[in-house]
């Protein structure tokens, strides 16, 4: 009788592995068109590839064997990886849309990698479904090299030192190799080139520099933000594998990398502007500021460097001077005073903020106006008595105390390449003398836990209740009965929602605000928790203390940055520091880089004059349409990312005066295949079971035909009970 056939074709990149027979892909759809070339008259058959399609997919099932063939020889190999969960459920949606074919022929073909399974969705959804065949389709030996990991050490670049790319290359296989060609290309030209051995499950990382001084200004970064460039270039690092390398899909990862040359950051100590070296009047945050910009001669060094230094006491800072600042470093500062407020604004709205204590820092005064019971800007209260005591005025033996490196696990401290004992050596060299301490004992941040949500339900009903309010007032203006009272109230209410959600940081990102806005009061609190980063050894007391407060982040140095407090900055162990802020810069810029599958949002503005396109990887071209994201946003949306490499999206003049075509701006983005789908282990069928069970499938190796009667044949377990029969029957002839 006719069956509804569905079947499930792996066409994630692993299936582009190569044989004497063609790939993994070839091989499964020989598997499949025998499978409905063996199928009843009146059959129907779904094909669907588990990652999708660059072109439109037909979602109703085939009534004919040619035309189920034709979709088969239409699935090819994208750069995505496939998840079983998923392609289990859209069989089920597939097996709903048949209804009048009760027979369903469920199979799903492909190599079986080990994370095709990964996920808790995956085994209740093979369970659900009445006839599952699952075949493996895997190479008899593996031997790929691939790029398992490409980045930029800092995290940003500057047009003045050069770029350090770090890329890792991998290697599976039986032999060593040698001579394989690592190469480096940002914009399409191979800049530097390596050769390298490799040997069995080698992870080889190769280290590229580079100066980035000539890639092209794409303008300024950020509305309002008129002193800062922000330049991208578009890289790539690619491998040769050889006669040791069968799959070539994944010889390449790409990078979009941020250059950027004057940034605002801003540095608030004692001094300020007013620092006066040859007084020995310095600032306690001045060996940062060397760090970041080393040379301030003339106007135009400044703008080739990193950051653009601003540099005020605490009694000098505006919100307008905060207003395009992409870092703030407070160090030195007896106390806040009016600070607070300002800048735990610039937190919520995505600001990074950094706090050490250091030169006048008075952890009494502190405490009285930053810290309000979680809702100011420390990560937690501060213990009055300071630990240990300064050089020049200690009493007796004077005991140092030292970083413990085995609380240093955060990225901050661990530097790519290097031994775990040259980073403890290294971050044993600096000797601490006072510092603060935090206290993060279990009640207290329980109590500003709940402080932090009590804080957010109320900013939240106030905003709700606003809304309600403004849309009335504007009800009755429109009408012409709004009243002075109301004009007055209005005011009011308007002001009020300013300080309650802040809106003035020009470069924040309204989709991860609006990503904040999304999750529940009590997700926030708990997000807000602090978390220690670092600690002293001996004392235990924390070094370093992270916070989330908003959409950005607050970190805490319980010591100084440049006085008596320590020796820290005078070590090379400053190179924490440099990590430190460089990320902390790149989480302000808009993120560029991106898995295959993930939809991207890009803010747009509608207009007639405009027209927007994407180019892919291969040069094939899309029209993007301007989408309304909220009430006064618009964007566009990038979809069915299928193919890894460098995507750039363009805004393109339509005016007639204006040059037909004309480029007005081009952002580029990059897509990578997760760097998993290259490892080719897979499950053999014991490994399977065990993981699956036994009785909701059937396992087929790749030299046994799929069974047009299914899964579950019947009669199949017939043979027991025969075999029992035998054993009675002998068992009586014996008595």
């Amino acid at each position: 009788e006719p069956v509804h056939a569905v079947l499930l074709i792996d066409n994630s990149m692993s299936m582009g592995y190569e044989s004497l027979d063609g790939t993994l892909l070839d091989r499964a759809r020989a598997k499949c068109i025998e499978f409905i070339d063996a199928l009843p008259a009146g059959s129907q058959v779904h094909v669907i590839p588990i990652c999708g399609s660059s072109e439109v997919e037909a979602t109703s099932a085939y009534r004919n064997k040619t035309d189920a063939k034709s979709a088969l020889d239409r699935v090819q190999i994208v750069d995505r990886i496939g998840r079983a969960g998923q392609a289990l459920e859209l069989a089920n949606e597939a097996c709903r849309q048949v209804p009048q074919v009760p027979a369903k022929r469920i199979v799903l073909i492909s190599d079986q990698q080990t994370h095709l399974w990964l996920g808790g969705t995956a085994k209740s959804r093979l369970e659900a479904l009445a006839d599952v065949q699952i075949m493996r389709i895997a190479p008899e030996t593996i031997e790929n090299v691939w790029i398992s990991d490409f980045k930029l050490q800092d995290g940003v670049a500057d047009t003045e030192t050069p770029a350090v790319f770090l890329a890792t290359v991998r290697y599976s296989g039986e032999q060593p190799i040698t001579n394989v060609q690592v190469a480096l290309s940002v914009e399409g030209e191979e800049l530097a080139s390596r050769l390298i051995d490799l040997e069995p499950g080698q992870a080889r990382e190769i280290e590229f520099r580079q100066q980035l001084s000539d890639v092209t200004d794409t303008g300024a970064l950020g509305a309002g933000v008129a002193t800062a460039r922000y330049l991208k270039a578009s890289a790539t690092v690619s491998v040769q594998g050889g006669v040791g390398d069968r799959l070539a899909r994944d010889n390449a990862r790409h990078l979009v990398v941020p250059v950027v040359a004057g940034l605002p950051v801003l540095f608030i100590d004692q001094f300020g502007e007013e620092e006066n070296l040859d007084q020995a009047e310095i600032g306690e945050t001045y060996r940062l500021r060397r760090l970041l910009a080393p040379r301030t001669s003339t106007d135009e060094e400044l703008g080739r460097q990193l950051v653009r230094i601003r540099h005020l006491t605490p009694e000098r800072l505006t919100e307008e001077a905060l207003s395009d600042a992409r870092l703030v470093v407070i160090a030195g500062v007896s106390t806040p005073g009016e600070m607070t407020h300002l800048l735990r604004q610039y937190a919520e709205q995505g600001g990074p903020l950094i706090i050490a204590a250091g030169a006048d820092f008075d952890a009494d005064r502190w405490n009285e106006a930053a810290w309000l019971d979680g809702s100011g800007i420390l990560p937690g209260p501060l213990g009055s008595e300071p630990i240990g005591q300064l050089p020049e005025v200690a009493v007796g033996t004077l005991e140092p105390f030292y970083l413990d490196f085995r609380t240093m696990q955060h990225d901050f401290f661990l530097i790519e390449g290097e031994s775990l004992e040259v980073l403890e050596d290294l971050y044993q060299l600096p000797l601490f003398f006072k510092a603060v301490h935090v206290e993060l004992d279990d009640p207290i941040v329980e109590a500003m836990t709940t402080t932090e949500m009590e804080r957010i339900t109320e900013v939240r009903t106030f905003l709700s209740e606003s809304d309600a309010r403004l849309a009335a007032w504007q009800d009755q203006e429109r009408v012409g009965n709004l009243t002075e009272d109301d004009e007055a109230e209005r005011v009011f209410d308007l002001e009020k929602r300013r300080e309650m959600n802040p809106e003035w940081l020009a470069w924040a990102e309204p989709d991860t605000l609006a990503a904040i806005n999304e999750l529940t009061p009590e997700a926030l609190a708990v997000q807000s928790r602090p978390r220690v980063l670092a600690r002293f050894s001996g004392n235990g007391i924390p070094f370093l203390v992270e916070r989330r407060v908003g959409a950005g982040r607050i970190l805490f140095v319980s010591t100084g940055l440049f006085s008596s407090w320590n020796t820290l900055t005078g070590t090379n162990a400053i190179l924490m520091f440099d990590r430190m802020l460089r990320q902390l810069l790149e989480d302000t810029l808009p993120r560029r880089n991106y898995e295959t599958g993930d939809e991207v949002t890009l803010p747009a503005r509608r207009s007639d004059q405009l027209r927007w396109e994407l180019t892919l990887p291969d040069e094939r071209q899309e029209t993007l349409l301007v989408e309304a994201l909220s009430a006064e946003r618009f964007g566009i949306r990038i979809q069915r990312t299928m193919l890894q490499g460098h995507y750039r999206v363009a805004s393109v003049s339509t005016e007639e005066d204006a040059e037909a075509g004309s480029l007005r701006s081009e952002i580029p983005l990059s897509f990578n295949c997760p760097p998993e789908e290259s490892e080719l282990e897979a499950f053999d069928s014991l490994a399977f079971q065990e993981r699956m069970g036994e009785d909701s499938f059937r396992w087929l190796e790749a030299d046994e035909p799929l069974s047009v009667e299914g899964a579950r044949v019947r009669g199949r377990d017939l043979w027991k009970w025969l075999i029992g029969a035998v054993l009675a029957f002998l068992l009586c002839e014996m008595l």
